[in-house]
């Protein structure tokens, strides 16, 4: 089963996840062509991956919890990543121009110094004593 992530802001390209096979290393994201072509590997176990609303920067998160921002050069909708996708796990340095934000899931604009991220905290009371 397939699951659609994240269109190219040219709509050329779609973000997918795919379960993988036995042969591979398991769950992967892959970009697809819409017109047709090889698609190509983006990342793989756990991740996600999607474009600036300008195209000029594409992110992948890891699982550590951090978000690695490429640089798109122009004209093309796809930073040049290596033929296996990117490791995740923490060779993200050997990517030319990457930059690293340490704050998880982000959503960023056109600028990349402009971003936003979700902060979750939980406060439970086992006890059920009343705290006012």
């Amino acid at each position: 089963m397939l699951e659609k992530s994240a269109v190219s802001p040219d709509g050329e390209w779609v973000l997918v996840g795919s379960p993988g096979t036995q042969a591979d290393t398991g769950p992967t994201i892959l970009a697809v062509p819409i017109r047709g072509g090889a698609a190509r590997k983006i990342c793989y176990l756990v991740c996600w991956g999607g474009w600036s609303s300008d195209g000029k920067f594409f992110y992948v998160g890891t699982p550590a919890g951090k978000t690695l921002l490429i640089p798109v050069p122009a004209g093309k909708s796809l930073p040049d990543l290596p033929a296996s996708g990117i490791d995740v796990t923490g060779s993200e340095a050997g990517l030319m121009g990457a930059r690293v934000i340490e704050h998880g899931t982000i959503t960023i604009g056109s600028n990349p110094s402009e971003y936003v991220f979700l902060s979750t905290e939980l406060q439970r009371n086992l006890f059920r004593i009343p705290l006012h």
